[in-house]
């Protein structure tokens, strides 16, 4: 075997792990959600606007919610609250069941108004969600609880 066949070899052995390591780097990030994203759902009188942090990890989730309702464009209520939750995949879905929420200090949404515009899992412990996310990319994620999206979650750096 000459010294050219040599180095070839070599460069094609070098380039295979390096493929492998960047797929598998690429599978990581796929299958750990860490984002945050804009969330804006509305009725005739009532606007609920919130920034949303979500993180997913081995089964275990944590979101944060902030923000406010509103009504004819006064804020009538705020949400600030901390979402912990398991979570398994389904089809493609992921099942989410809520362990603990904590309401910040100024949260002063009642669990009818906030339960009007979001999952019960928000509102009360031990309560489930299904959404699906559609991974965009190294973008983000889009967030789907029925065929429309809810929102884009952008990925966390």
């Amino acid at each position: 075997m000459t010294k050219v066949k040599k180095y070839v070899a070599l460069a094609a052995i070098v380039i295979f792990i390096c493929t492998l390591s960047f797929i598998g780097y690429m599978n990581y990030l796929i299958k750990n959600v860490d984002c945050l994203g804009n969330f804006s759902i509305s009725n005739n009188v009532e606007k609920m606007n919130l920034l949303i942090s979500r993180k997913m990890v081995d089964g275990e989730g944590i979101d944060t919610l902030s923000g406010g309702l509103y009504r004819n464009n006064l804020l009538v209520a705020r949400v600030e609250r901390t979402i912990k939750y398991h979570y398994h995949e389904e089809q493609g879905r992921y099942v989410m069941t809520s362990t603990a929420i904590v309401k910040g200090v100024h949260d002063n949404i009642s669990d009818t108004q906030l339960t009007g515009c979001l999952a019960g899992m928000y509102a009360h412990q031990g309560d489930k969600n299904i959404v699906v996310l559609k991974n965009i990319g190294r973008a983000g994620w889009m967030v789907y609880d029925n065929p429309v999206p809810l929102y884009f979650c952008k990925r966390n750096t």
